[in-house]
């Protein structure tokens, strides 16, 4: 239950008899209730993921098991991988999970999986209550391009930079962070839409990964050891 009042309408004597069958189910269904609350409490429905699973789900950064904890400034969150393109999201305490979509159109550079977050599809963490992600390899010719990519925002228009990198975040303002083999991530926020948002890009040098990046900050994304079974 989250604080709903149930309002009954005042009943009128020829319905008396009813209403005491009503009460009797009523009564039988609280006592269910309160059995099973607390295995079945608001954590528990909290973590129940948005979507549907995409089975053999392939262009996510993570592999299954796998997970990452992304460490800005004012901020911190642990990205978990599970099967079919789950991905649970931890931070400040509580953890929100969803199904990716795989991308069936490329969206500028990026062409793996993304959950584009419909409506208000989670319950309240913190004022959150929608997340927008995404996870993909960026491919690109040169460390330049990479950066200026990264600096935009995850686009190749400048109009939308320049991000600040390994900063605060801000509302309505991205802030990434990236490691010298080309892992980046990018979050933010949009409180007047309960969002949070959540990229994870693997950038690639003409298919391979970079061993230097100027700017990075390998202990901003620090990979996780593999979890057996992450469902």
């Amino acid at each position: 239950m989250t604080g709903e009042v149930l309002r009954l309408r005042r009943r009128t004597p020829h319905v008396r008899s009813s209403w005491r069958g009503r009460r009797c189910v009523v009564a039988a269904l609280l006592a269910v209730a309160a059995a099973i609350g607390p295995a079945c409490g608001p954590t528990d429905l909290s973590r129940w993921p948005s979507g549907e699973p995409s089975e053999g789900l392939d262009g996510g950064v993570l592999d299954d098991g796998s997970g990452l904890v992304v460490r800005l400034p004012d901020f911190e969150i642990e990205i978990r991988a599970g099967a079919d393109g789950l991905r649970h999201f931890t931070w400040d305490g509580g953890t929100r999970s969803v199904y990716l979509w795989p991308r069936l159109e490329p969206w500028g550079r990026q062409t793996g999986a993304y959950w584009p977050g419909p409506g208000h599809h989670w319950p309240s963490h913190g004022g959150v209550t929608r997340g927008v992600v995404a996870e993909s390899a960026i491919e690109v010719d040169s460390i330049e391009t990479a950066l200026q990519w990264l600096e935009n925002g995850g686009t190749d228009d400048r109009q939308y930079g320049p991000f600040p990198r390994n900063a605060p975040i801000r509302p309505d303002l991205h802030s990434y962070v990236y490691r010298d083999d080309g892992l980046a991530v990018a979050l933010g926020c949009a409180p007047s839409r309960g969002q949070i948002n959540v990229e994870v890009w693997q950038i690639l040098i003409n298919d391979q990964k970079p061993t230097h990046m100027p700017g990075s900050t390998n202990d901003a994304i620090v990979l996780l050891p593999p979890a057996s079974r992450q469902q």
